[in-house]
């Protein structure tokens, strides 16, 4: 399938190399540039075929066309499901995601997640598309996800999800009252020796951090909200366990079942990032689910 890129050049990419605007303000991969570069009208300057040497002058109308995967890969099954998209365009997508429903195909998990929906929602729409996901929510964590729809769209979001452009926001129910009531949590995470699921706070492992900010609390627990400005694995349940205040019915780092969380209490509230074709600033939200409500509910009007 393919895609094709229009870039109206601006005073700052006054007598650039279209090899420079292509990498730079498309972030384009080399591979990319070079399938263009052989393509009939594969990169064109005002209607007209050019080579990547060339230079542009400000309002120029680049023009670059790409190749896109016709298939999705061996291992994702189309399968109808429920998706909850809260926004969806050319480029990306933004979906709510249920709790219990893994993102991507694992041991006893091969046709049932959002990979294998996603792949049906894109064949349903004649779409070939691949699933390309930003993060990944652990199955049991619900709320927004971000998919983008292709190549360049994904290299751009994960640049911004590196330079910390690209925020993510988190709901979490937490055991206990944590004190101080907001700071930041910076404690390195590694994996816990004879698991190979549980990480820890360890010395030697990679840098994490993690802000947090009590919402609403009682004796029994706390609404957090967090934000990661690191993305290890498990990293807000092993922040919060480190604390002393792991997430409800986490039953890798707390008490399984604990206030009637029949899952880890965990809920990707808010996303916010800048559009890969628009560098418009967007944010999007999702309501905390019911389980986790009910119990937020009881906090907001004192009942406990």
């Amino acid at each position: 399938m393919e895609k094709v890129i229009d870039y109206r050049a601006t005073a700052e990419d006054e007598g650039l190399l279209v090899r420079s605007v292509l990498q730079k303000r498309l972030h384009l991969s080399t591979t990319q540039i070079k399938r263009a570069k052989f393509k009939p009208m594969g990169i064109t300057v005002n209607g007209v075929q050019v080579t990547v040497r060339a230079r542009l002058c400000a309002g120029d109308a680049l023009r670059v066309r790409i190749e896109e995967a016709q298939t999705q890969s061996a291992q994702l099954v189309p399968r109808p499901g429920n998706l909850c998209i809260v926004y969806e365009d050319e480029e990306l997508m933004v979906v709510n995601k249920p709790a219990g429903l893994p993102v991507h195909p694992s041991p006893g998990h091969y046709d049932d997640t959002l990979a294998n929906i996603l792949v049906w929602h894109f064949q349903e729409r004649g779409q070939g598309l691949v699933v390309r996901t930003l993060g990944r929510l652990d199955k049991d964590t619900s709320g927004l996800i971000l998919v983008a729809k292709n190549a360049p769209a994904q290299t751009e979001l994960e640049r911004q999800r590196a330079a910390g452009v690209l925020c993510r926001v988190y709901l979490a129910l937490v055991e206990g009252r944590p004190a101080p009531p907001c700071g930041q949590i910076n404690a390195p995470i590694g994996s816990r020796p004879g698991s190979l699921m549980a990480r820890e706070v360890r010395a030697d492992g990679a840098s994490a951090v993690t802000d947090y900010e009590t919402l609403s609390a009682c004796e029994a627990y706390s609404l957090v909200r967090l934000q990661l400005h690191t993305g290890r694995t498990h990293q807000i349940r092993v922040h919060m366990a480190y604390l002393g205040h792991p997430l409800l019915g986490d039953f890798l780092y707390g008490k399984e079942g604990l206030m009637g969380m029949a899952r880890t209490a965990l809920h990707s509230s808010e996303l916010t990032f800048r559009h890969p074709t628009s560098g418009e600033t967007v944010r999007f939200g999702a309501p905390l689910p019911q389980d986790m409500d009910r119990l937020a509910q009881a906090l907001g009007e004192g009942r406990l």
